[in-house]
């Protein structure tokens, strides 16, 4: 198994160069044979002596054995000092951030121990370990103490029989899982890299999601948790470095969860095990030892479906979840002292179902959103999560309300435009809060009414798309000093109107002049072009995600939405 999967070997040379006293590993590659070069381990050299002896100059080196030994050798190592606490080397692969350590833990009771995130993880399976008889734990590797040594020693307190390894079968993983919850186990899977969950597509989202609604809730493997490390380090490339949250949250019937640091990891499995519903636990692996806090040593749950506000602020929202939390944060302090805003950080915590009251209440109060992950553009979660800020019914929007419609009385029942523009101009009181634009509004609307009478008393048609007389007003209080202008053309483009009335008065628009500046309202008049309305400007919310191409190898950090894309994209939305 090991030989077939490449990651282990740079999980060796974690272990080698951060914590334990390896000074060099090299592995060269002559004349077919691996061979491997250390200073500390002289008995490996002897035991690769005695092997090559037994083999035949056709044969090669048994590169499995030599593995197994290496591990086995720095097994005992990590045993000696409990779990590794220090990757030091890493610092310079990994992607550049800084990890923000909790302010306090004093809403959770009793004593607390300084935890990196990979032994809160392994603190929270021992919990669930003792709490739960019914509990087993499994996964590739998972009795050694797995690639990221998260579950060291649970094999040794409770038995090969609740602690075991599987073979290197993701799909058998799950499924096994599955019918494990079915019988009434709680069942803690591990898929060794959630890049390799693929395979298990199928079990989890028409199998695990499902099962429930086929038997009519007569079975459930509610009791399923599948953990999986995701997420970049920096030099994982293609098969170590993805973030899959994403293809799980458009299966209904799952619960997909990520956290940023040891304490919520702790305290999200926890609540995961507990949960009656098939969760998927995506554990950031380069949190693993770069994120320590102080952690509870007793049992404690997080609610799921519950976003945290790490500090609140006026101007944007700053929304993302695992790594990336930090990454914002770090955004948040640059854009304070850069640019003298404050801002709302949101760690969303848990991807299905998404706690969307907390983004609403956040973005209705700044008016702006930033969404950051690693995953990457088209179809990202933040799409989704953009998407649905734009249709928050408690947003600022105003609809033309339609009589009842009589086909005799057809001109009755389309809106006039003197109907449309109170409405906005009542909207545009409290949404521009400055009289001067009102008062151009209202201007604007008498030049409507003295060059659009004439027009229609000569009975030019005039037909309105009932379907689409939602106007938005919102977005024209955006428009800074232009709004005259993009609110005409907002209306002619959005209402879809197609007459020759609209034509001309947009040609005729397209000559108005308007307030250049609203600190100004004396300064020149300019004329406004159509390519700088409503429709060519971008919106206030952005999304700073992965690149849409496989991850690269060698430019995996130029790939990741790191700090200096994140503020680029917040000066570009407070700038709007």
């Amino acid at each position: 198994m090991v030989a077939a999967c490449p990651h282990c070997l740079f999980e060796l040379l974690y272990i080698a160069i951060g914590s334990l006293p390896v000074s060099l590993i090299v592995f060269l590659t002559v004349d077919n044979r691996m061979r491997l070069f250390t200073r500390n381990f002289p008995s490996l050299m002897k035991k690769r002596s005695k092997v090559k002896k037994r083999t035949t100059k056709k044969q090669p080196l048994d590169t499995m054995f030599a593995f197994g030994f290496l591990r086995r050798q720095a097994t005992i190592k990590a045993e000696q000092i409990s779990l590794l606490t220090c990757y030091g080397y890493t610092r310079r692969l990994c992607s550049r951030f800084t990890y923000y350590s909790r302010e306090s833990t004093e809403h959770v009771a009793g004593p607390t121990e300084k935890m990196n995130t990979c032994q809160a993880i392994n603190s929270a399976l021992d919990n669930a370990l003792s709490s739960n008889p019914n509990s087993i734990v499994f996964g590739e590797d998972v009795a050694f103490g797995g690639v990221f040594r998260c579950t060291v020693g649970l094999q040794d307190k409770y038995g090969q029989e609740r602690v075991f390894n599987t073979p290197l079968c993701e799909q058998g993983i799950a499924g096994f899982g599955i019918g494990a919850a079915l019988c009434g186990a709680t069942a803690i899977a591990e898929i060794q890299f959630a890049d390799y969950i693929m395979p298990a597509f199928d079990q989890i989202v028409n199998e695990a999601a499902k099962y429930r609604y086929r038997s009519g809730d007569l079975f459930n493997c509610g009791g399923l948790t599948i953990r999986a490390p995701c997420g970049a380090v920096g030099h994982g490339g293609l098969y170590h470095s993805q973030s899959p949250e994403a293809f799980f949250a458009h299966a209904p019937g799952l619960k997909v969860v990520m956290p940023r640091g040891p304490f919520e990891a702790k305290g999200l499995l926890l609540q995961c095990i507990e949960d009656k519903n098939p969760c998927i636990f995506l554990e950031p692996k380069i949190l693993y030892r770069r994120a320590v806090d102080e952690v509870p040593t007793g049992k404690y749950t997080l609610p799921l479906s519950k976003a945290e506000f790490l500090c609140e602020g006026n101007d944007a929202t700053l929304l993302a979840w695992g790594t990336q939390v930090h990454i914002l944060k770090e955004v948040a302090e640059l854009a304070k002292q850069e640019l003298g805003i404050s801002c709302d950080v949101i760690d969303l915590r848990t991807i299905l179902p998404w706690d969307e009251e907390a983004v609403y209440s956040s973005v209705k109060k700044t008016g702006r959103l930033l969404i950051a992950h690693e995953a990457p553009l088209t179809m990202g979660f933040g799409a989704e999560i953009a998407a649905s800020v734009q249709q928050i019914r408690q947003r600022r929007r105003e609809q033309v309300k339609l009589p009842q419609c009589v086909p005799v009385i057809s001109v009755g029942y389309l809106p006039a435009i003197f109907c449309i523009l109170a409405l906005v101009s009542c909207r545009l009181t409290i949404v521009l809060g400055s009289p001067s634009r009102v008062n151009c509004l209202l201007r604007f609307t008498e030049w409507l009414a003295e060059n659009c009478l004439a027009e229609m008393a000569n009975g030019l048609p005039c037909f309105l798309a009932p379907c689409a007389l939602v106007i938005e007003p919102c977005f024209v209080g955006l428009l800074g000093s232009t709004s005259l202008c993009h609110l005409f053309y907002l209306l002619g483009m959005q209402m879809k109107i197609r007459c020759t009335l609209w034509r001309k008065i947009l040609a005729k628009w397209n000559c108005i002049t308007c307030p250049h500046s609203t600190k100004n309202l004396h300064c020149k008049r300019t004329i406004v072009r159509r390519e700088h309305c409503f429709l060519h400007l971008e919106s206030p919310v952005m999304r700073v995600t992965g690149w849409d191409t496989p991850f690269p190898h060698s430019l995996e950090p130029h790939y990741l939405p790191d700090k200096e894309r994140c503020l680029k994209a917040l000066k570009r939305i407070i700038s709007y």
